[in-house]
């Protein structure tokens, strides 16, 4: 993870323009990472860069752009999407959106908001966007179940807290998660 935060907006489209290249090389050389998520794209290619089709590759596969305003991003950078996703309370416009900054046509969505667990996904040239509906888990996850081992050492592996004089000798306990 690559946080920009700490970057003046103005400097990132270059600062992404010098680091896509060094991630596609080491995606060369590792096969990692296996995808690029690229959050506030707006900011890191936005419409006023005019390098962004020398900072793109040609094949962008496993590259994932989320921005709230396509319409402020580069064009170079929008040709190359195959698929928009859109959720929440207006896809319709943010689909739109997409649409009108590349001069396409675009597909007849329902306005109105998505509830939770829903999208749209368009796939670019299509006729027709798909609605999506996932199924929402019936029980809440519980993270780190069971990750932290419990029982009893014997005492010859056990740590032991000794004190500044060596007096005290007080066995380390497992603490329950």
């Amino acid at each position: 993870m690559i946080n920009l935060l700490g970057l003046p907006t103005a400097d990132r489209p270059a600062f992404f323009a010098a680091l896509l290249p060094r991630l596609q090389e080491l995606r060369a050389q590792t096969g990692r990472p296996h995808w690029l998520v690229v959050d506030e794209a707006h900011h890191l290619l936005p419409d006023s860069w005019d390098k962004a089709g020398i900072t793109l590759p040609l094949d962008l596969h496993g590259l994932m752009l989320i921005t709230v305003h396509p319409e402020h991003m580069a064009e170079d950078a929008l040709a190359a999407v195959h698929r928009v996703v859109a959720i929440g309370g207006s896809p319709d416009t943010t689909i739109q959106a997409f649409a009108d900054r590349l001069g396409l046509p675009a597909p007849v969505v329902t306005p109105g908001p998505l509830a939770q667990g829903e999208a749209i996904t368009w796939t670019v040239g299509t006729p027709a966007p798909v609605h999506l509906r996932t199924i929402l888990p019936k029980v809440e996850h519980r993270r780190h179940v069971r990750k932290y081992a419990h029982g009893e050492l014997a005492p010859d592996r056990s740590f032991y807290f000794e004190g500044p004089e060596g007096k005290l000798h007080l066995r380390a306990q497992n603490l329950p998660a």
